[in-house]
């Protein structure tokens, strides 16, 4: 009886762990998604003299109540992939199929709220560059010349070191092995970190692959990633603090 449960324990968190790499590719369309939304905005505002204010806010307010719609579909869709990816830590050593439903349904219960809680959807960069385009105040040329970006990564950076698990796998990054930290050489954020395991499972299709970072469009090379040095430093100082 315990080998049958053993048994059903792998192959549950064998098909959790394909189905989070499969969920990544739909994340990876609600980037896209999110970027052409964005692209759309920017043209209204470029023709906003010859659309006329009130189609001009009334086409805005329809792309911001569309990005608030994604957002939602985000939240569920990495809540999603951290259950699937998470069964192998949340699942009992001994388990029959009779109970995976229910195990499953309060890891998805527990993750989609706490990813709930920290979606301040208001604050995302699209939603700010949303209210700016529709109040007029943003420079045509994005936010680049708005001069917060900065602040953006900078806050960006510091929530990606606190947060060690790789966003692919949503399992803990190590020092060492096949889960270290690794970052691509050129042309990503600071943030863009994910462990060897996680990005050489996406890379196994080809030469290259979007990157997993959500907001990021920019492509990884197989031949590109080095040794993510600041978040190995992260990991390391937490271990050592016994984190």
């Amino acid at each position: 009886m315990a080998t049958r449960a053993a048994s059903v324990r792998d192959a549950a968190i064998k098909t959790g762990e394909t189905c989070a790499t499969k969920l990544q590719d739909g994340l990876t369309t609600t980037t896209q998604t999110f970027a052409a939304l964005m692209t759309q905005a920017e043209e209204i505002n470029r023709d906003r003299a010859e659309l006329g204010e009130e189609a001009t806010l009334k086409l805005l307010t329809k792309c911001q109540a569309n990005v608030r719609a994604l957002c939602m579909v985000e939240a569920q869709q990495q809540a999603h992939k951290s259950s699937l990816a998470g069964l192998r830590t949340e699942l009992p050593e001994e388990v029959v199929p009779a109970e995976l439903q229910r195990v499953f349904a309060e890891s998805l219960k527990k993750h989609t709220e706490a990813h709930a809680s920290k979606a301040d959807v208001d604050q995302r960069r699209e939603m700010r560059r949303l209210r700016a385009l529709m109040t007029g105040e943003a420079a045509e040329e994005g936010m680049d010349e708005g001069g917060d970006e900065g602040d953006d990564d900078v806050m960006m950076t510091q929530q990606t070191i606190t947060n060690i698990k790789c966003p692919i796998l949503q399992m803990p990054m190590r020092p060492s092995g096949d889960m270290r930290p690794m970052t691509p050489k050129t042309g990503h954020a600071s943030s863009c970190v994910y462990s060897f395991q996680g990005i050489s499972s996406l890379l196994k299709r080809g030469a290259s692959c979007d990157c997993p970072m959500n907001g990021c469009n920019a492509k990884v090379l197989k031949g590109g990633l080095v040794e993510a040095k600041e978040m190995l430093k992260k990991i390391k100082e937490m271990e050592d603090d016994g984190e």
